[in-house]
Parts: structure tokens; C-alpha cells; sequence
């Protein structure tokens, strides 16, 4: 008998180090694992006395079936619903105009593109394809840009064997603008990954440091320097022993090193975007939704009970990362009354009360103006546009590949535009909207220059101009249809432009949209690309 219990002791540590249940009463992992010692050894007490083993197994499985039902009874929603709806805390009521990003800064592809654009890149690597594959990419801040990152991960435990010694070798980016994607060697490889094994699996090595703490799923983010950490949400329950799930801290992984620092929520620092997990976000204010005016309210009378909207996304603010969903009530009409932004990183909540087609409606309107390409829609993000909601989307086609963007107001939804290019989109959105009774008045600084250089082009039965002014990289497109004036301009005259958008950050062949143009008279003897300056006026 002796051989026998200490076997089981063997095989309860062993669980425990594979398994990795958290040492504390509030992990159900812990308790599960001590009932399930508990039973092998009433077995093993038993043995050579079948009645009396059978006797044993039966009241241990009673009083684990017990203790289980006890537990969770209490701690349903039935008795607590106060505590699952302040899990969240109140959001807080705020006008859409005062929170809603730039188009110039949000992403416009999703993490679909995303990933199929790093797997491309990856497979052009033959000596990284065999021995590594793409792992879960995360949507983060960098250096002031929206871009998805994604570590390597070894393809199997044999790729783990043969590359241990010198770890994983590089990460990929893709900006989520410009679609632009990069491998990023590192000097040494990341030692601790979820794909490692033993000592080096990035569970097991923080469990070891920290083996009472009860964790949530890691994801991969950079430091603003470029190298690569692991976050990992340090989970506590706000609902009775086990129910609940709220964040406490974060541990912060270096990827390379091992080294762990641990953050209370309150402390984390700013370059860390993702604490909060966009799953636990939205079941918190679910339950908000559901359990503000108590738990027989959400089952019968239904009195100002809401739920998120199916599918979310992810919009850049302030260097944090917000996630972005709507709400609809529980009659399921197929539309919105407002829409949250949560701080991934704070978890501090933005409501907007706006009423509106909810988000699928939307794909739905954007996809029919091009049904006849059979691209399918992104889940849109939402923007504010000439101080109207706009849900902004992108076009993909049966690649998975970008090819158009599409910009469809949330109260009325059939003023829908798309096009090749976001500033194509805006210029069209602001047409319709002028064509629909709306004030349009394009916004940007206004900009003053001679013309060095103009192009010009035909699409969709709208001429556009290409306007480059004198000391800039950049050009300003110019619709005929929205900017008559525009036929007039040549090289050399001098004009005043109100751009959509804002001139900071310009490269070779930006773009920008005007919205208005001004020409005066202008006469100067220098020679511009071996043309002389003309006179214009407005």
C-alpha cells in the first residue's frame, strides 16, 4: 500500500507540473486536482477490500459533487448579479466628436489580411519555413503607428530540440496602413515562448516564480526599442470563489532573458498596450448590461437590458489600444444605440449614445455596392466624419487582400460610398453627404505654395489633379467634380489648399485630398522644370 500512495504522489506532482494549476483555493484547477488525490488515494485505502472501495469512491464522489453544487450556487448571478454588473464599473457617457480617432491613424485591414500578409512574407525564408511557423499576432502601438506583430513559434517538439540552443530567431510586423510587413532579426533568440518546452515554456517558467497566481493567455508586444515581451494578465474573482474573472496585474516577460517584472493594475507601464483580454472586456459588459437592474429583470422583464453587438475591433488612441463594439438591446432588431471604446491597458470605458445601424448591416450595405467583384467586408471600425458616425471598412477580395475601402454613415446607412483609396472614399463620402443635405467643411490646415509639379487622371468618370507645391514631397488630389478650378491650374501657379488631413509625416508620393482651392496671380521669371510660371486666377 505504502508503494501504492507514494505512486500517487508521483503522479500528483507530475500533474501539477504539466498541468500547472494555480496554488491557491481560488484556482478550480487546484481544487479539481486535490479531489482527483483524494479519490486515488480513498482507492488505494480500499484496495484488497472491493466493498469497502466502492464505498470510499462513492462518498468522495458525493461530497466533490456537493461541494461543486454549493459553490456554484452561490455564486450564480441569481445571488450575485450586483457584483458580475460592477465588475466593469460605469462607462462613462461621452460625445462621439470628443473620442473617435483620425482616419489618418486607424488601421484598414483586419487581423485576417494581417496574418495571411506575414505568412507570405515568412514563406519567402526557406531555412525559417522549416524549422518555425507564424505564431498569434497582436494589434499594438509602435512608435506612434498601428501595426500587428507576431512571433515565431517552433513547428513541433523535434524544431524545439534542434533550435533550443539558439531560440527563436525573429518576429514579423505589418503596418496596418500601409500593409508594409518585416521580419525583424534579433541579436539573440527568444528563449521562452508557449511553443517551448520543460523549463522554457512561458507558462511553466513564470508558474515557477509565481506559482499561486492565476493567469490569463499571454500575447506578444514590443517595448518601444523593438524588443520582444510577453504579457501575461494576472487574473482575481469579483463573484464568489472562482467566478468573476477581473485583471489584478500584469506580468511582464522579456522574451530573450526570462526576466519577469510584475505591474498592479494602476502601475503598468504605458508602452504596454494589451492587459485586459478582449474576451473578458466583453463579457464584463455583458454582464453589466444584463445584472445592472438585477437578475430576474434580465430574464423577464428586460427593462434597459443591452449586449454587445457580435464582433469587435481595435482602434489606436493616445499610444493605447481600445477596443471598439457596439451595443444593441436584447430585442435583437438589428440595430445599434451605442457603441464602447474600452483601454485595453486601463480598461477605462467610453460610451457613445448613437443610434444607428448595427455593424453587420453595414458590411452588408458596403458589400453591395461591389457584389459584382464578390469582395467581402471587414468588421468596420467607427469613425467621425464631418461630425457624422461613419463606419469605415475594407474591402477584401477571395485572397484575403485588401483592394478597396468603403465608408457608410450609421444613420443612414444607405449613404454608402467605396473606392480604390481612402482619400478617393472621403471625397465621394463628402459629396454624398453634401447630396444628402449634409454641411461639409473638409477640415486640415489650409497650405499655400507655386505648383512645381501637377498630374492628372481619369476614374470612374471623375477627373482627379495631382498637385505637387514647391518644397514638398507630397502631392494633393484634386476632384474636378468637387474642385471646378482645378482645370485651370498649371505649373507655376500659386495656390491655397485645404487638405483633408494634415501634412505631418510626409513622404515621397503621399497623397492628400482637398476640399477647397484658392489661385491668385502669380508672375515670378524663375523657371519651373523648364516651364514658366503662368498667371491664374481664381
Amino acid at each position: 500500500m505504502i508503494y501504492a500512495i507514494i505512486g500517487a504522489v508521483i503522479a500528483l506532482a507530475l500533474g501539477i507540473y504539466f498541468c500547472l494549476p494555480a496554488l491557491t483555493l481560488a484556482s478550480g484547477s487546484f481544487w479539481i486536482a486535490s479531489f482527483a488525490f483524494l479519490l486515488v488515494i480513498g482507492s488505494i485505502l480500499g484496495l484488497g477490500k472491493k466493498e469497502k472501495a466502492g464505498i470510499a469512491v462513492k462518498t468522495s464522489s458525493i461530497i466533490i459533487g456537493a461541494i461543486f453544487f454549493l459553490i456554484c450556487a452561490a455564486t450564480s448571478p441569481l445571488f450575485l448579479s450586483r457584483s458580475y454588473a460592477t465588475i466593469l464599473g460605469v462607462p462613462e457617457k461621452t460625445d462621439i466628436e470628443e473620442y473617435t480617432p483620425s482616419i489618418e491613424t486607424v488601421p484598414l485591414m483586419d487581423r485576417e489580411t494581417a496574418e495571411l500578409l506575414m505568412n507570405r512574407a515568412l514563406g519567402t525564408l526557406v531555412n525559417e519555413v522549416s524549422q518555425f511557423e507564424l505564431g498569434d499576432s497582436t494589434q499594438i502601438n509602435y512608435q506612434g503607428r498601428a501595426i500587428r506583430v507576431a512571433p515565431l513559434k517552433y513547428a513541433s517538439i523535434i524544431k524545439w530540440l534542434n533550435n533550443r540552443n539558439s531560440g527563436i530567431p525573429a518576429y514579423v510586423t505589418v503596418d496596418m496602413q500601409t500593409q508594409k510587413t518585416d521580419i525583424h532579426y534579433l541579436d539573440r533568440g527568444m528563449k521562452y515562448s508557449p511553443s517551448a518546452c520543460f523549463g522554457e515554456d512561458l507558462s511553466r517558467h513564470v508558474w515557477l516564480s509565481y506559482p499561486t497566481a492565476i493567469t490569463g493567455d499571454p500575447v506578444f508586444e514590443l517595448d518601444e526599442e523593438g524588443n520582444p515581451m510577453w504579457i501575461i494578465p494576472r487574473l482575481e474573482h469579483k463573484a464568489g470563489l472562482f467566478f468573476g474573472d477581473d485583471v489584478q496585474g500584469a506580468f511582464c516577460v522579456d522574451a530573450v532573458s526570462g526576466a519577469i517584472n510584475y505591474y498592479r493594475v494602476g502601475d503598468i507601464p504605458n508602452y504596454i498596450d494589451n492587459v485586459y483580454p478582449a474576451s473578458l472586456v466583453i463579457e464584463q459588459y455583458d454582464n453589466y448590461g444584463k445584472y445592472t437592474q438585477g437578475f430576474w429583470n434580465s430574464l423577464i422583464g428586460q427593462r434597459n437590458v443591452t449586449a454587445t453587438t457580435e464582433g469587435y475591433n481595435y482602434i489606436p488612441q493616445d499610444d493605447d489600444i481600445y477596443l471598439y463594439t457596439g451595443v444593441t438591446s436584447v430585442g435583437g432588431d438589428e440595430s445599434n444605440i451605442g457603441f464602447i471604446y474600452v483601454n485595453l491597458r486601463t480598461k477605462e470605458v467610453k460610451y457613445f449614445e448613437q443610434a444607428g445601424a448595427e455593424e453587420y448591416s453595414a458590411m452588408a450595405s458596403a458589400e453591395g455596392m461591389v457584389q459584382h467583384l464578390g469582395y467581402t467586408s471587414t468588421f468596420p471600425l467607427l469613425l467621425n466624419i464631418e461630425g457624422q458616425p461613419t463606419y469605415c471598412v475594407a474591402l477584401k477580395d477571395s485572397g484575403g487582400l485588401v483592394k478597396m475601402y468603403g465608408l457608410v454613415n450609421v444613420e443612414q446607412y444607405q449613404i454608402v460610398v467605396t473606392a480604390d483609396s481612402i482619400s478617393q472614399c472621403l471625397q465621394k463620402y463628402r459629396t454624398s453627404l453634401r447630396g444628402n443635405g449634409q454641411a461639409v467643411t473638409g477640415g486640415g490646415e489650409v497650405v499655400s505654395g507655386i505648383i512645381t509639379d501637377i498630374r492628372s487622371a481619369n476614374m470612374e468618370g471623375t477627373t482627379y489633379f495631382y498637385v505637387q507645391l514647391d518644397g514638398e514631397m507630397m502631392y494633393y488630389e484634386l476632384s474636378a467634380m468637387d474642385n471646378k478650378q482645378a482645370i485651370l491650374l498649371s505649373i507655376g501657379t500659386k495656390v491655397s489648399l485645404s487638405p483633408i488631413g494634415q501634412p505631418a509625416n510626409a513622404v515621397q508620393e503621399a497623397v492628400l485630398p482637398v476640399q477647397n482651392i484658392a489661385t491668385t496671380p502669380s508672375r515670378t521669371p524663375e523657371m519651373v522644370d523648364g516651364e514658366a510660371n503662368s498667371e491664374a486666377t481664381a
